[in-house]
């Protein structure tokens, strides 16, 4: 009697993996001017110098969830905030395709990214905790032609924020090394950060980061929630498709009307 063949074993289900950063919703802070010129940056789009001229908003990391869900509460790193230090950098669109929980396109979302604008500088709020300085991150204008239909609950250390509807992409952040002090700790990842409307916060608030102590900041409007999220360069031919151009018109529009108003 011939020997029965064994059922193969069943296949596991793959896990996704965790993203190994956090969430962060980003605050406005009534603005402290500084002068840190020469700071060398270098990431994915190149290499150059820019001096940064304010420290303009604060990043605290976020639990959240779609709404109604609560969130959780639970963040990797919850001493570690993130100061955005404002400069210019000029710099001709380009087009990348964006991947995250809110962009529902199997290859990801195009977007259109312009201005380099921000760096930001893992910090400590009021004197607690560490920070790890090897991730730091270059911001830089972005525009994408749809919204996520998406709405969230926030929780960070300040309070919850329920049902904050998720608006336009604003801002796309990649990894960078500064004045070659060590590549990023997490060069694959990306923060895509999205317009959100909140109610004020309104405290008084110190960060502490390589570049110093900023004691007193106001601690304003929350502006944005900025995702863990995979960039990629669009297919070749996906550039000169109909769509990209008319987002490419509608980006050039966009940046033109935030230049207006100041943004």
């Amino acid at each position: 009697m011939p020997t029965p063949t064994p059922a193969p074993s069943p296949t596991p289900t793959p896990t996704q993996t965790p993203h190994p950063i956090d969430h962060y919703k980003v605050y406005v802070l009534q603005p402290e001017v500084v002068s840190i010129l020469d700071v060398l940056l270098e990431d994915q789009f190149g290499t150059g110098l820019v001096d940064l001229t304010n420290l303009g908003k604060l990043g605290a990391p976020v639990s959240h969830a779609i709404a109604p869900i609560s969130p959780s509460g639970a963040v990797l790193r919850p001493d570690e905030h993130l100061a955005w230090y404002e400069f210019f950098e000029a710099q001709a669109p380009v087009f990348v395709r964006v991947k995250n929980q809110f962009e529902s396109e199997s290859k990801g979302a195009i977007w259109d990214i312009g201005d380099g604008r921000f760096l930001l500088v893992p910090a400590t709020m009021d004197a607690l905790g560490a920070v790890d300085l090897g991730q730091h991150w270059k911001c830089y204008d972005a525009f994408a032609l749809v919204e996520p239909d998406v709405t969230v609950n926030l929780l960070d250390s300040f309070h919850l924020e329920e049902d904050v509807v998720l608006g336009t992409a604003r801002y796309l952040c990649n990894p960078v090394e500064k004045n070659n002090e060590g590549a990023p700790s997490f060069p694959g990842e990306h923060l895509a950060c999205y317009d959100i409307l909140d109610a004020p916060l309104g405290e008084l608030h110190s960060l502490e980061d390589q570049f110093g102590i900023h004691a007193n900041l106001a601690v304003d409007d929350p502006e944005l929630l900025c995702v863990p999220s995979l960039k990629t360069l669009p297919e070749p031919g996906a550039l000169l498709s109909l769509g990209s151009g008319l987002m490419l018109l509608a980006w050039l529009d966009c940046r033109r009307r935030r230049r207006a108003v100041g943004l």
